[in-house]
């Protein structure tokens, strides 16, 4: 065990008493509208580059990612105001609401770190010394990869709908 382990280990835990704090359907009120966020910011950046262009005389992949970037902050804080007005009241469910939540909240965590140490991974970081003596570096490193990986095994079609994206994307990173 080594410090990477103990940040680990920390992250997941503090994610873990955060989401117990949220329960289980702020937490999915959350994780929705984070995706909600994501998928209108890439949808919406293409009309709405037109109205970006207009008002601050930009080129239109400026454009795009101004506008796309709004609508992820719209929809988030949109998100925000509802998961804040959600009370669950029922207290025999609240426990496992909040226990859920926790799971979930980790979860979530887990997911985030797996990218990061793939994005580091492919930086040289940490290095293999680190790498070797962690206990949970392989664990949390392969989560992401592995579970994209089971998604397209079970759903081929996902697999050509991501190339098929990639393969409209020109160079600069606009869809054609």
């Amino acid at each position: 065990m080594n410090w990477l382990d103990l940040l680990l280990i920390a992250l997941t835990g503090i994610s873990f008493l955060l989401g117990y704090k949220d329960g289980f359907i702020k937490k999915l009120v959350g994780v929705i509208g984070f995706f909600s966020a994501i998928i209108l910011g890439i949808y919406l950046a293409g009309p709405l580059s037109v109205v970006v262009m207009a008002l601050f005389d930009s080129d239109r992949n400026t454009a795009r990612i101004i506008a796309g970037f709004l609508v992820f902050v719209v929809v988030s804080f949109a998100a925000s105001l509802l998961k804040k007005k959600l009370k669950p009241d029922d207290k025999v469910n609240s426990l496992i609401n909040n226990i859920a939540g926790g799971i979930v909240g980790s979860l979530q965590t887990l997911f985030f770190l797996s990218a990061i140490l793939y994005i580091s991974g492919l930086l040289g970081f940490p290095g293999k010394e680190v790498k070797n003596e962690s206990l949970f570096y392989k664990r949390v490193y392969y989560l992401l990869p592995q579970t994209v990986n089971l998604f397209v095994k079970y759903s081929p079609s996902a697999k050509e709908k991501i190339e098929k994206i990639i393969q409209d994307k020109d160079s600069s990173g606009v869809t054609k």
